[in-house]
């Protein structure tokens, strides 16, 4: 019979399994979302994860061009030298919201 300590391990070990599986799946999706006719295609997970921190990149630097554009950051004076066009702002917001293609 099991104590209460390993039960408690094994619980454990079950709820990280389950959030991993958790994130693994929503990051699968995203993937195929992002890459029609893949339906079916599990992704290799460090290529997903490489695919996963590109989207992430583009999302900040979309974000940093945004602020940089409507409100200079303290200690940002580069963005004030080099102002970002409205057009440049919304392309680069358009492309970060974008999945990047499979390469």
């Amino acid at each position: 019979m099991m104590d209460d300590d390993n039960i408690e391990k094994i619980a454990e070990l079950v709820r990280l399994f389950n959030l991993r599986w958790d994130a693994d799946m929503r990051a699968i999706k995203r993937w195929q979302a992002a890459h029609p006719g893949n339906d079916l295609v599990w992704p290799d997970h460090a290529d997903m994860v490489v695919w996963l921190l590109e989207v992430a990149n583009r999302q900040h630097e979309a974000l940093k061009a945004v602020r940089a554009f409507f409100h200079p950051l303290p200690g940002c004076e580069e963005h004030m030298a080099s102002p970002v066009s409205r057009a440049n702002l919304c392309r680069m917001v358009d492309e970060a919201l974008q999945e990047p293609s499979e390469q």
